[in-house]
Parts: structure tokens; C-alpha cells; sequence
């Protein structure tokens, strides 16, 4: 089983060109849905109110912004983040292959181009869970992550700003400006900004990690050989 690794100023020689706070706070072009669990529609969570980036940086709660779509293209547009990630996250026929059968939300894009740009003030963060492998590149801040092995992974819905103390896990990581941390897939984590923090996330698969889906049942039947 691959375990997560941090790889400390891989990324710090990017070009970062508009991802700092005080550049998202002048964003009123670019529209935003913080949540205080992102991607928190998925969960049942009701759905966050729209606003603009920038009036979200000048004004931050404790809700993230995780966005995929328009507003991470608007972020992309300056410097060569997503070159950068591109670069580190080569599609492969290989995985390709593996990939039919696999529940239909992997076939939804090539892996490694969904780069997601996302964006939260310091006590922000993301609760419990798990997904497929995961490059996260910080460009700007601190954040602390916790880590959980495939055996002990768990979901939860209940933000890091309603935590009553530090959650248990088997493995902490200190994420700073320009560090890049790979987290393998099934490894359940969460995430506490200790300073507003900026960066992005790209998820992706491998034959491994098609093997465990596999091994586990999580592939529909028609699906397995």
C-alpha cells in the first residue's frame, strides 16, 4: 500500500501570477460557493450561497472555496500552475485500459486534468474522508493534514471549526508555501489552514488502485473479470 508522501519546495519555483489573497480579493469578475465542507452538496449539505471571490477573500468565513469549473479556469489563466500539475500527472494508456468497468464517474474526464483550485482563511478546512489518489500543491499559506491508512478510513461531515479537539490519526503533516503532498487513494484525511491558504488539488487513478476497487467489490460486476 503507497503511503503519502510531502515533497517540500517542489512547487515554490511555480508561477503563482494572481493566487495570493490579496490578488483573490480583487476577484469580483470570478464567481465562488464557500461551504464549510467542501463539496458539501454531495453530502446532502444545503447548498452555499453564490457570491464573488473577491467579496468572499475580503470577507471569509469559515467556508472554502473548491471549484473545478469556471472559477479555477479563471485562476488558471495566469502563470503555469496547471502546466505544472499537468507535467507531474502523465495520462497513461495503461490506466486508461484498466479504467473500463470502473464506476462511471472515473470516466467522466482524463485523469489528471481535473486540477481544482481552491482557497480558505486560516480554520478552514475539510473534514474526514477519502478518494481516489491526490496531488495537492500549496502556492500560498500553512495547513496541517491528518492521515488515516485505507483500514481506518473514514467520512464525516463536521468542519474543523466545530472540532472540539485535535482528531486522532496515524500520520500528521505540516503542508507549507510550495510544498507538494501526494495522498495515495483510500487514505482518509483532514485538513486545518493554519493560515489562509491558497493552492490546488488534481485527483487520479492507477492500476492499483483499479486492482483495489476490484479486491474490495467497489467495481460493478459486469465490470470484473
Amino acid at each position: 500500500v503507497p503511503r503519502p508522501a510531502v515533497f517540500r519546495g517542489l512547487a515554490q519555483s511555480w508561477n503563482w501570477t494572481g493566487w495570493s489573497w490579496d490578488d483573490l480579493q480583487k476577484r469580483d469578475d470570478v464567481a465562488a460557493r464557500p461551504h464549510a465542507v467542501p463539496h458539501g452538496e454531495t453530502f446532502g449539505l444545503a447548498p452555499s450561497n453564490a457570491t464573488t471571490l473577491g467579496a468572499y477573500a475580503r470577507h471569509p468565513t469559515d467556508g472554502y472555496v473548491f471549484d473545478a469549473g469556471e472559477t479555477a479556469d479563471a485562476l488558471f489563466a495566469a502563470g503555469d500552475v496547471r502546466t505544472r500539475v499537468d507535467a507531474l500527472l502523465r495520462p497513461s494508456a495503461v490506466v486508461d485500459a484498466l479504467l473500463d468497468g470502473v464506476p462511471r464517474r472515473l470516466h467522466t474526464r482524463a485523469h489528471g486534468t481535473s486540477s481544482q483550485f481552491y482557497a480558505g482563511p486560516a480554520g478552514a478546512g475539510a473534514p474526514w474522508h477519502y478518494h481516489e489518489h491526490a496531488v495537492n500543491a500549496l502556492g500560498f499559506g500553512r495547513k496541517t493534514w491528518y492521515l488515516r491508512p485505507p483500514a481506518e478510513a473514514l467520512y464525516s461531515v463536521e468542519p474543523p471549526s466545530s472540532w472540539s479537539r485535535v482528531p486522532a490519526a496515524g500520520y500528521v503533516c505540516d503542508q507549507r508555501a510550495g510544498d507538494v503532498l501526494f495522498v495515495p487513494a483510500n487514505w482518509a484525511h483532514a485538513v486545518v489552514n493554519q493560515e489562509a491558504s491558497v493552492g490546488v488539488a488534481v485527483e487520479f487513478v492507477d492500476g492499483a488502485m483499479v486492482h483495489f476497487m476490484n479486491a474490495r467489490g467497489l467495481v460493478p460486476a459486469e465490470g470484473r473479470g
